[in-house]
């Protein structure tokens, strides 16, 4: 065989190598890039709880008030040096902006709803043990004050349209609210779906109220696309926090204190953020988070 010959072969075998290469880190590359997965607060807490069981790694988005600190005692949320999500928010009543006309009595037992982070936790816990409508109404049995304070003396009837998206907190505040509501001589729809169309049906008048809008960053989105025909009714409870959490035992094993201390452990997750409803406001900011803390310099540069 010709010297020629056996240069063609070399380059093209070189060539080979290096489109394999290539293809092996083009591979590599693309799998090794975080990766939020949108899902349901349920499905996201089974799967939290899956992952704790057996002692796996798990990084999810999570907030204040939730069962789930409850539920386990050692979750941990991860510094956001950035304030990405931002400080703490308020869990708010609004509704339809003619809500108040067409019906001033339940309007005005709802800017009186207000409770405390314990409050909602200790009715989350008794929803988790004896179901939702039960649970709450053991706890409005043993808070009758409290109830009594936010009817004060008001009466009246007519059918109240509730939204409610389907999260373990706002399941708490509605399901309490339902009660408190019939007991003062309304009839009470409740309405569960995502908070894009919860937030559209409430703005078109088709439902009159929610208890729980998370604002300014959660329910932000939904608040600057409806508001102008949307009220705050009042503000049920204050610093509300929403971020990423892990358990501790992997904040132990890994190091882990701020968000970024996750973007050098990645296969630990498989490269995974497991959330909630992608509409909602806790995934815009956690795809800022990514976007901050977790895409490397070396990947915006490219190979």
């Amino acid at each position: 065989m010709e010297q020629s010959q056996y240069k063609t072969i070399a380059v093209v075998a070189i060539a080979v190598i290096l489109v394999a290469a290539l293809a092996w880190v083009f591979v590599v590359d693309s799998e090794d890039e975080w990766e939020l997965q949108a899902s349901s607060d349920a499905a996201m807490m089974a799967a939290l709880g899956s992952a704790m069981d057996d002692e796996e790694h798990i990084v999810v988005t999570l907030w204040i008030p939730h069962w789930a600190f409850a539920e386990y005692d050692n979750l941990v949320f991860l510094e956001d040096p950035e304030n990405i999500y931002g400080d703490a928010e308020e869990i708010q009543t609004i509704a339809n902006d003619g809500w108040k006309n067409d019906n001033p009595d339940a309007y005005d037992i709802a800017a009186n709803f207000n409770w405390t982070a314990e409050e909602i936790g200790e009715v989350m816990d008794l929803q988790n043990e004896h179901g939702e409508a039960e649970g709450a109404q053991k706890w409005i049995d043993a808070n009758n004050a409290t109830v009594d304070a936010w009817i004060n003396g008001t009466s009246g009837t007519g059918t109240i349209e509730v939204g409610l998206v389907d999260w373990a907190c706002a399941q708490a505040s509605t399901n309490v609210m339902k009660l408190v509501l019939e007991e003062a001589g309304f009839n009470v729809e409740v309405t569960t779906s995502d908070a894009g169309p919860m937030y559209t049906d409430l703005a078109a008048g088709g439902l009159d109220v929610t208890f729980t809008a998370w604002m300014p960053l959660t329910h932000g989105d939904y608040w600057d696309k409806y508001g102008d025909d949307l009220e705050v009714v009042g503000t049920s409870l204050e610093g509300a926090k929403t971020g990423l959490v892990v358990p501790q035992y992997t904040a132990d094993e890994l190091g882990l204190t701020t968000i970024a201390d996750l973007k050098d452990n990645g296969e630990h997750f498989d490269w995974k953020i497991t959330g909630i409803d992608a509409g909602a406001g806790i995934m815009s900011a956690t795809e800022d988070a990514i976007e901050e803390y977790l895409i490397s310099q070396d990947a915006d540069e490219g190979y």
